[in-house]
């Protein structure tokens, strides 16, 4: 009988270790949940701190020459998303007012600070950073503070005033909706129909951004060329992002426009998904 006690003993001594293990893990898992989380706000009260600190609507009278003030950003404009733009034609405004960055305080802050990206339907407004590698902003914030929500930064191959025939811009797909986690909303070709257009501020000049295609690309250098050998391989180039677009979009390029390029991840370690415009320059 007594052989038989101890027996019993063993099962609930081993149960008692299994059940200190899961509990053990669950703690360790919701430390880490919980730090992930935090980084995460952080990171979201910074960018709306620099928001705050540098961002502001111009007056309405400087507006003037961008585009009508009535209708939408995309409005008859852009119409079904099938209509098509005259070459350098600008969205109108619509409800959108320009903006004014103070980017005197922004270096102050960061001198790798090189222009302002917004998204206005999807709510995206960052600062852009340049590091002197790809890898750097990727986990550091404006501020160069670690922090797994990163930086919206632009490729270091770049030129800062957007002479490239291709300027990236990367940002991280956030599960939260900061940073580009909203970027995949492009997906829904209504969503491209509301909001063809982005902005995109430097110290000297604003653009209007106008989407001409939006795909996932495999995640390998030569889908993100920065500059071309010939004006052949940029109209090939220029045909080619047409076509695999999942959208028709209003817009094309041709050969003498530059582009810009938005970059998140998918999910998978071989896909990004990309939204590509044609850049032009705001009478100021």
């Amino acid at each position: 009988m007594k052989e038989t006690g101890k027996n019993e003993k063993r099962p609930r001594k081993i149960e008692s270790l299994l059940l200190g293990i899961a509990g053990g893990i669950f703690l360790v898992s919701g430390v880490w949940l919980w730090r992930m989380w935090s980084g995460y706000e952080a990171g979201k009260r910074e960018y709306a701190r620099l928001e705050a600190m540098a961002v502001r609507e111009r007056q309405t009278g400087e507006d003037a020459e961008v585009g009508d003030e009535g209708g939408s950003a995309a409005g008859e404009t852009a119409g079904s998303g099938r209509t098509e733009i005259p070459d350098d034609s600008l969205v109108p405004l619509g409800a959108y007012r320009l903006k004014e960055i103070d980017f005197e305080s922004l270096q102050a802050e960061n001198e790798d600070i090189c222009g302002w990206l917004e998204v206005p339907g999807l709510e995206i407004s960052y600062p852009v950073v340049q590091g002197e590698d790809n890898d750097y902003y990727l986990k550091r914030t404006f501020r160069k503070e670690s922090n797994g929500a990163g930086s919206i930064f632009m490729d270091m191959r770049n030129d800062r005033d957007l002479t490239d025939r291709n300027t990236i811009i990367y940002g991280h797909n956030m599960k939260n909706g900061s940073m580009f986690g909203k970027l995949k909303q492009y997906r829904d070709e209504e969503v491209l129909k509301g909001n063809p257009v982005f902005y995109y501020y430097t110290p000297e000049q604003t653009y209007q951004c106008q989407i001409i295609s939006c795909r996932t690309v495999n995640a390998k250098e030569s889908e993100y060329p920065v500059g071309f050998q010939d004006a052949d391989s940029y109209r090939n180039y220029l045909e080619r992002i047409a076509e695999k677009s999942w959208h028709r979009s209003p817009f094309h390029a041709k050969e003498g426009d530059r582009l810009m390029m938005l970059s998140t991840c998918t999910g998978s370690k071989t896909e990004r998904f990309v939204v590509q415009a044609k850049i032009i320059e705001l009478s100021e």
